[in-house]
């Protein structure tokens, strides 16, 4: 005899195939999201490794230059990562990030596009064999780093005189709280040193002890 409940039967029904699909879906969506989520944290692992051997080189190639046009870009390069990677943890720190307003935040890409671009054409300019055309084209490369590098502390100028002011409230309090606590330590240790000091009699000097018994 057949079953009078909804969705019986020997294969369990329409509703038990539904919840099989179901839970396959969410397993292949969960699997899908770790799978994604990892590739992404590999991405960036990989992104900060070559990025830090990069680094690396380019310290090492400045270093180690010689005092000629070549080894003077290798030395704008330098100057050129280096200003542009402090802007980036200034302004990529979430607690700064949230005191400094919208307008400073979005010119940082604005400033990481420049900077790529000038740092292509140094990579070229450093790999040209003929000194004498690197030489000529020196004075206008140094022109262009040292506004690249003049616009990055500016930046890192506007932002660090920004978060003085957001924190100047907090701190003002946090510093008179220091001196109220340091002042109450005082009266403290005042009070306590007050203790120590033996009675005066008659306003002479304090009697002696009795003597010990015989």
């Amino acid at each position: 005899m057949h079953s009078l409940m909804p969705g019986g039967g020997a294969g369990g029904g329409p509703s038990t195939v539904a919840l099989v699909l179901v839970a396959i879906a969410v397993v292949v969506v969960a699997s899908a999201g770790t799978l994604w989520w990892a590739w992404r944290a590999t991405r960036r692992q990989v992104e900060r490794g070559r990025r830090l051997w990069q680094r690396s080189a380019l310290q090492l190639r400045a270093a180690t230059s010689p005092w000629d046009p070549r080894g003077e870009i290798s030395r704008m390069r330098l100057d050129l990562d280096e200003n542009l990677r402090q802007t980036e943890r200034l302004l990529g720190d979430r607690g700064v990030a949230a005191a400094l307003p919208g307008a400073l935040i979005d010119l940082l890409p604005r400033l990481r596009g420049v900077a790529a671009e000038l740092d292509h054409q140094l990579v070229l300019w450093e790999g040209e064999p003929d000194p004498g055309l690197v030489r000529s084209a020196l004075p206008q490369l140094s022109r262009r780093v040292r506004g690249v590098v003049s616009d990055a502390l500016r930046m890192r100028g506007s932002a660090l005189q920004l978060i003085d002011e957001a924190s100047r409230g907090t701190r003002e309090a946090a510093e008179a709280d220091i001196r109220h606590g340091l002042q109450a330590l005082d009266d403290a240790l005042a009070s306590i040193r007050q203790l120590h000091v033996p009675p005066e009699a008659g306003g002479g000097a304090a009697a002696p002890p009795p003597p010990p018994p015989p």
